[in-house]
Formats: C-alpha cells, structure tokens, sequence
C-alpha cells in the first residue's frame, strides 16, 4: 500500500489528510486500533457524547455525513462548537444549501443512527462491497486496500461523495453570520 497514485495524471478523489491517515492503519494489527483514526467521540452539553468525523484542512470543522441513494441526496452536519451550533447542509443533485441550524445540545436527536457515541461497525471488517466501493475513488486495487472497519469504509465512501464539493460547502458555512445568533431571534 505505497502507491496511492495510479497515476501521475490521476488524484484520488478525497483529501490528502484522509489518504495520510489510511496509510497509518497498515501498521494497526487490529480493527479496534483505527477507532479513532478517521472519527472521534465529542461531548456534548447534556452528558452525552456523539461521534464526529475528524476534521481536516478542506473542512476544518468536526462533521458527519449521511448519504442516501447512492450519494445523490447527502445531508452534511457541521459541528460549529465555538458557537454551541450544528449546521444542516443538504445537497441534492449536485446543488447544496443550508437547511438548519441547531444548537449544539439537540445533537443527539438529529444526527443519524452511525454517529452514536459507540458507533456501528467499528469493531467489525468492511464488507466486500465497501471495499470494491472504496477502492475506485481511491484509485487503488482493493487487495491494496489496508482491512478496514465497517464504520471506517463507509466513512470514507462518504467523504469520496462530498470532495468535489469542498469549495461550496466552506461558502456555504462562511455564508452564515453566526447560528446562535439566527437560533435567538427563532426563539424570541
């Protein structure tokens, strides 16, 4: 797993943080090792604690992404924590917007299923299809591929749907002035 570039004319469609990152995992001897390697638990106001995709340079905020139809429908949910708020951008046939905002406490309630604290499938491998799924944005062969959890495949089959979008997603989240203040003037 030394060459992640098929190509020299090629790039793999996910950022280089995330490529780094899955080269660290050919040194775990166990799946539990990469639990924190692409995600990571946050607490949260209230006692509870969610699970976040880490953030990197292209989207420097910790965020969860849920996808549907085959990546055609993708909600992304933006930890804004400076702030105590989460953003809900949505995209649908490549056009994205902003749908919500919440405040940091009501995570719990609207984030999908997959980021609960302890998250499905992180102790268990990838499936056939995940990896075949994984291995064509990624540019590689799948036996190239480091044994990667459930939870970690499809984490990263997500992150591969959102990577043309980096640009408009940043002027989405900069578009808005600030959530909390948005949220008060609901309230009041």
């Amino acid at each position: 797993m030394t060459n992640y570039n098929s190509s020299r004319y090629s790039t793999p469609t996910i950022a280089p943080e995330l490529l780094a990152r899955l080269r660290t995992i050919q040194n775990h001897k166990a799946l539990s090792d990469q639990t924190n390697t692409f995600s990571t638990v946050y607490p949260h106001p209230g006692a509870f604690c969610m699970r976040w995709y880490t953030s990197y340079t292209l989207l420097p905020h910790p965020h969860v992404i849920e996808a549907t139809d085959r990546g055609k429908c993708i909600s992304l949910f933006v930890l804004m924590s400076k702030v105590s708020a989460v953003l809900k951008l949505k995209m649908r046939k490549g056009v994205w917007w902003l749908d919500n905002d919440y405040d940091e406490s009501e995570s719990g309630a609207i984030l999908p299923a997959h980021a609960s604290c302890y998250g499905v499938g992180l102790r268990t491998s990838a499936s056939h299809q995940q990896m075949h799924a994984l291995s064509n944005p990624l540019m590689l062969p799948r036996q190239q591929l480091p044994k990667l959890s459930k939870y970690n495949a499809s984490l990263l089959i997500q992150e591969t749907l959102i990577a043309q979008h980096h640009d408009e997603i940043a002027a989405l989240i900069e578009s808005v002035p600030n959530p909390q203040h948005k949220r008060l003037k609901r309230t009041a």
